[in-house]
């Protein structure tokens, strides 16, 4: 689901995960909610950015049937394990030259999503 690699300036974000599903699926996140971040996380090198771990959640615009209608809008979207553990490192070997870095350790190379959600 890499849709921003090949997106044009005036396309919407999302455009070809979303075009898969009905329309009453949305995305949690905004365009540059990326949980792939060599920029942030020390634990990457290079400048990768991408939206590799979303929220998609289902919200009808009607009643369908017996059902009641429950619709939804995310509200906030924090990014979670951004933060190093306290005195653990590792020896971060670049692979092109053998050199050496010592590197902070976050708990993931991914960052985690935490959404909230309000009924519309």
């Amino acid at each position: 689901w890499d849709d921003e690699r090949k997106q044009k300036p005036n396309e919407t974000p999302n455009r070809n995960l979303l075009s898969i599903l009905p329309s009453e699926w949305k995305d949690a996140g905004k365009k540059f909610d990326f949980t792939y971040d060599a920029k942030e996380n020390p634990m990457l090198g290079g400048s990768l950015r991408r939206r590799f771990d979303r929220c998609l959640f289902y919200s009808p615009s009607k009643a369908t049937g017996n059902n009641k209608r429950w619709k939804f809008e995310s509200v906030g979207l924090q990014k979670i394990g951004k933060e190093a553990i306290p005195n653990l490192v590792w020896n971060k070997r670049n692979m092109y030259n053998g050199s050496v870095k010592q590197t902070q350790v976050t708990p993931s190379d991914h960052f985690g999503i935490v959404v909230s959600f309000r009924e519309e």
